[in-house]
């Protein structure tokens, strides 16, 4: 574990020094001819001032102020201690992504879903409140003025539109494609270096499984074969997610995986030993688009929220509505 530490800690001095300053421009390209196109932002930045949100767990959908929102996302998603640099590029991503599902879900009940496992986690003030304790007071004085900062900015791809703003926690140390993890393909949503993650206090962690606990789990076929040969083949992106692996020669996906036994991140290894399987994780999330610990690194090394969201959100541009 040492020996990890030691290396990451070279890459990241690496990384600080090496990663080029590529800047987010506030300039972007004309909306297009006619009405249609800031009609379209004027429509999408007016019904989400009142943003409709559904609860998983009830069903119902509340009305929410669009400020009150995003400092409920902000505050449930990110660490209030981070750089404010970093909660910047959050609550830019938070806004983002709101769009981004509001337009998707134009003929639906609701706008977005209080869970970070489909949409966005969200918090209540007085949830806040129980969550820092006495450092309430601090933590939400300083996440309302970031809000403020930043208020109305809102990333846009190519063609002019908000983007899928997907954030996660720690990255591997290189992000991951959105086609890798979901089989869809988005210009912005490219791997990129994020060695500072390697730096992360929890950003290695094992889970073991005994051979009982494994095919209850997976669901195995009976096998009678030793279990050290029931794990088969094992292909790995270039950012290291398992996209195949092989239990007693059923196949699974590394999301499937890691959903099925409770893993932190789709990048792992795995090998029996002492009678049990022992997985050894990197990261925690999906690993797609913004590194939350990594956009916190950045901001610490001076980084901009701007250079921050350039980094991670390939090729994107930012527009104020």
């Amino acid at each position: 574990m040492k020996r990890i530490y030691i290396i990451a800690a070279l890459l990241v001095f690496v990384y600080g020094a090496a990663m080029p300053l590529i800047c987010l421009s506030s300039e972007t390209k004309k909306l297009p001819s006619g009405e249609i196109g800031q009609n379209m932002y004027d429509d999408l930045a007016d019904k989400t001032k009142k943003v409709r949100v559904l609860d998983k767990e009830s069903g119902n959908v509340t009305k929410i102020d669009l400020d009150e929102y995003l400092f409920g996302v902000v505050a449930a998603e990110m660490p209030a201690s981070y750089n404010e640099e970093a909660l910047k590029a959050q609550a830019i991503a938070s806004y983002t992504y709101l769009l981004f599902r509001a337009n998707e879900r134009s003929d639906e009940k609701y706008d977005v879903i209080d869970d970070s496992s489909t949409d966005q986690a969200f918090i209540t003030r007085k949830e806040a409140r129980e969550k820092w304790g006495d450092s309430y007071d601090k933590y939400a004085n300083k996440i309302d003025a970031v809000i403020k900062s930043v208020a109305g900015y809102v990333m846009v791809d190519e063609n002019d539109m908000p983007i899928l703003a997907a954030y996660h926690n720690i990255s591997a140390g290189r992000t991951e494609s959105a086609k890798t993890v979901w089989g869809s393909e988005y210009s912005y949503l490219q791997p990129v270096d994020s060695l500072g993650d390697l730096t992360a206090e929890n950003y290695l962690s094992e889970k073991s499984f005994t051979p009982e606990e494994i095919a209850k789990r997976l669901d195995l076929p009976e096998n009678d074969g030793s279990p050290s040969l029931w794990i088969g083949e094992i292909k790995t992106s270039d950012s290291g997610t398992v996209t195949e692996i092989s239990f007693c020669e059923k196949t699974f996906t590394g999301g499937q995986i890691r959903s099925l036994l409770g893993l932190r991140s789709s990048v792992f290894t795995v090998n029996f030993d002492d009678g049990s399987f022992n997985f050894r994780v990197q990261g925690h999330g999906h690993n797609v688009g913004m590194s939350q610990y990594g956009a916190n690194y950045l901001a610490e090394q001076g980084y901009t929220y701007i250079e921050i969201l350039s980094w991670y959100y390939t090729g994107c541009k930012m527009k104020r509505l």
